[in-house]
C-alpha cells in the first residue's frame, strides 16, 4: 500500500467504535445509575443518550470519506441510533432491574 491509499482507508476499529461505543457506554450508564442507588431520572437518561449519539455523529463526521457520504451517514446515524438506544434502554432496564412499563 502506498501512503495515499493508507491515508484514505477506512479503519475498521473506528467504524466498530462508532457503532458499538454508544451501546457499551449507554449500557454502563444505565447499569451504574440504577445500582446500588437509583439516582438517575428520565431527563438524565435523555441527556446521556443524546450526548452519546452526537459523539458518534462526530465520529462519523471524522471518517475519511467524501463530504456528501459523511452527511448522508450522519443524517441516517442520528435518528437511527436515538431510536435504537431509546428502545434498548427500555429493554435493558426491564430485564436487569425489573423496571418495566
Amino acid at each position: 500500500m502506498n501512503v495515499d491509499t493508507e491515508r484514505h482507508a477506512l479503519p475498521k476499529s473506528r467504524i466498530w467504535a462508532i457503532l458499538l461505543g454508544p451501546f457499551v457506554a449507554f449500557t454502563a450508564y444505565l447499569y451504574f445509575s440504577r445500582w446500588p442507588f437509583d439516582w438517575a431520572n428520565s431527563a438524565t437518561d435523555i441527556i446521556v443518550l443524546l450526548a452519546l449519539v452526537f459523539g458518534g455523529a462526530f465520529g462519523v463526521a471524522r471518517l475519511p470519506i467524501r463530504e456528501s457520504a459523511r452527511l448522508m451517514l450522519a443524517v441516517t446515524y442520528l435518528p437511527l441510533m436515538v431510536f435504537i438506544l431509546f428502545f434498548w434502554a427500555f429493554g435493558f432496564l426491564c430485564m436487569a432491574f425489573d423496571l418495566c412499563l
